[in-house]
């Protein structure tokens, strides 16, 4: 029979579908083209099924598990967390959802989370959430925003990194506002001077002071009284600050 036909007289057809030269000249049998079957590929796949002879199933990540009966493509993208043309590929750490075309938060721990819900695995230090997308509650900070701000911070500190955003409470300094001022020092940032007649420690020309208003912790010298001994004895007259 000359090619492509079959049968008594070779007066049948072989299937548009035989793979070429595969059709027998006696019955028409033939190799199939994807997405057909039967003996003489007259058939084409069920759905859910492709490729030749339809021994391949659609991918169960193809979303409504239907395909191309030819290439397996799936007609309508893929479910959640799955990604190219068959959905046979996970999605990559950073992206979640149908086809995976979301993009995780950057707040999300390296940009990862859950490949189908985009949940992060853990939040960037100064997050809170399922997604990441809450700052840390006034006076929280750090991983998980566990660690409280220092109580010597003036207005709450950084949600990261725990440093006191606008400044320390008077008396202390420091990114964190957990020094004390030194004992000749006392007020905002340590930056005034304890009185020159504040009782110094063992006569030693220290002079000692409350780190937050100035006073005199050990009394005046000879002569001077006052919270932080500004005040001459026998006089109505204030000296200035040292």
């Amino acid at each position: 029979c000359p090619n492509g036909t079959y049968g008594d007289k070779c007066a049948q057809n072989c299937s548009l579908f035989c793979v070429p030269s595969t059709c027998s000249p006696e019955n028409g049998f033939c190799d199939c083209l994807p997405g057909y079957k039967g003996d003489k590929c007259d058939d084409v796949c069920s759905l859910g099924n492709w490729g030749p002879r339809c021994i391949n199933n659609c991918s169960v990540h193809c979303y409504n598990t239907s395909c191309d009966f030819q290439t397996g493509s799936c007609y309508y993208g893929c479910i959640e967390g799955f990604q190219t043309a068959n959905c046979t590929e996970p999605c990559n750490k950073t992206h979640y959802g149908k086809n995976c075309v979301n993009e995780c938060s950057w707040n999300c721990t390296r940009s990862e989370c859950n490949s189908t819900t985009g949940v992060c695995g853990e939040c960037v230090p100064g997050r809170l959430g399922d997604y990441c997308d809450e700052d840390c509650p006034d006076g929280k900070y750090g991983q998980d925003c566990i660690n409280e701000c220092s109580i010597s911070c003036k207005d709450g500190c950084h949600p990261v990194n725990g440093t006191c955003i606008n400044g320390c409470q008077d008396g202390f300094l420091g990114p964190f506002c957990n020094a004390t001022c030194d004992e000749n020092h006392f007020g905002p940032a340590c930056s005034r001077a304890c009185s020159l007649h504040c009782e110094g420690v063992n006569n030693n020309n220290s002079r000692i002071c409350h780190s937050v208003n100035g006073s005199c912790l050990l009394g005046c010298s000879r002569d001077f009284t006052g919270p932080q001994c500004f005040e001459a004895i026998n006089s109505g007259s204030s000296p200035p600050v040292g």
